[in-house]
């Protein structure tokens, strides 16, 4: 991790792996993030797979769900349930870097879904997926826009490693956010409550209790917009 870091933190622009922000704090402020009314990411991707959840599962036949980045579990449910309806829910993989939040989830959908093989494999999708094991019959989910948080140039990287779990005839969800106005973009990131800047204050609080670094996270101001030109937002940290 040092190293990681402070390769990181030698680039231009300096940067931090946006995957430290998903210490157990990070990952509750997030979940706080996905209720916000400005945040229409995650309600939106749940209505979505609220009306194709059916489609999708029948489309590849799948007898196992695996779902990257699981978090919490909610949007995973919609899946397993039409998986259900269509008697071929058999098992279902999460893949997340968060224990916690990925031992609270293996056990709900373990108690849920007692007709399903439940397990999880804690990891960075952005290292491999050892522990997943060989596809057949599966469906990959990856939601969330989280492919976002990788480098455009990382990107075909981590496809490849998603196709070597996948055989002919297994399925790929991928949930992507559109381009729209800006104003509706950076009010998610802006939110009226503060809780996305305490989000992105917290990797400096990650940074100290990991590797005893001395940030003062109350020293920095959270800055968030669109960027036109490469259709992304742009999170950052400024020093007061």
């Amino acid at each position: 991790m040092a190293a990681e870091v402070r390769a990181a933190l030698a680039g231009d622009p300096p940067s931090l792996p946006c995957k430290y922000f998903y210490d157990d704090r990070g990952s509750r402020l997030f979940q706080k993030i996905t209720r916000l009314p400005e945040y229409y990411q995650t309600r939106t991707e749940e209505r979505i797979l609220e009306r194709i959840a059916d489609e999708a599962v029948g489309a590849v036949r799948a007898r196992e769900l695996v779902e990257l980045g699981s978090g919490s579990g909610r949007k995973i449910r919609l899946l397993l349930d039409a998986m259900g309806r269509h008697g071929r829910l058999e098992r279902c993989v999460l893949f997340d870097i968060n224990e916690r939040d990925l031992e609270q989830s293996v056990r709900a959908l373990g108690r849920d879904y007692p007709a399903a093989s439940v397990r999880g494999v804690i990891g960075d999708f952005t290292r491999g997926f050892d522990g997943i094991g060989p596809g057949g019959d599966r469906l990959v989910a990856f939601f969330g826009g989280t492919i976002g948080n990788v480098h455009p140039r990382d990107v075909p990287a981590l496809l490849a490693r998603v196709a070597a779990l996948l055989e002919d005839g297994d399925g790929f969800l991928l949930g992507v956010d559109l381009v729209k106005d800006k104003r509706v973009l950076e009010a998610a990131y802006n939110d009226a409550a503060g809780v996305t800047a305490l989000f992105n204050r917290n990797i400096l609080q990650v940074m100290n209790d990991r590797l005893g670094a001395d940030f003062d996270p109350e020293a920095f101001d959270h800055v968030a917009f669109y960027d036109e030109r490469n259709a992304w937002i742009e999170m950052r940290l400024r020093a007061r």
